[in-house]
């Protein structure tokens, strides 16, 4: 797929969106369960040069309230959720990115 992540290399994916846009992504994530292997979710103070038309609320603040949300995934599965997820998300104004997972592991067990 890339030149610069090898098949079979697990990616992780992050999406910052608004708080209202939270659900539109879990379901869609749930609808999509052989995508991923896990998600998480965080409450994020997004800051962007590129924020068009801050709301009061976030020019007072100084930054908007969103939703981080990292996705681990087979890079193999990533056109999918490309195609899939993220014109669902076309009016959201937010943003993602793609790294590969150099390790990863379960805590506590064995």
């Amino acid at each position: 797929m890339s030149p610069l992540i090898p098949d079979g290399t697990l990616v992780s994916l992050q999406l910052i969106v608004p708080v209202a846009w939270q659900d539109t992504v879990v379901d869609w994530l749930l609808d999509h369960p052989s995508l991923y292997e896990e998600f998480v979710l965080h409450p994020a103070m997004a800051h962007a040069r590129t924020a068009s038309s801050p709301s009061p609320k976030e020019q007072v603040q100084g930054h908007g309230d969103g939703v981080l949300v990292h996705v681990v995934l087979p890079q193999s599965n990533w056109p999918a959720v490309q195609r899939g997820l993220l014109p669902q998300l076309a009016r959201a104004a937010g943003r993602w990115w793609l790294t590969p997972v150099i390790a990863s592991g379960l805590i506590g067990r064995s």
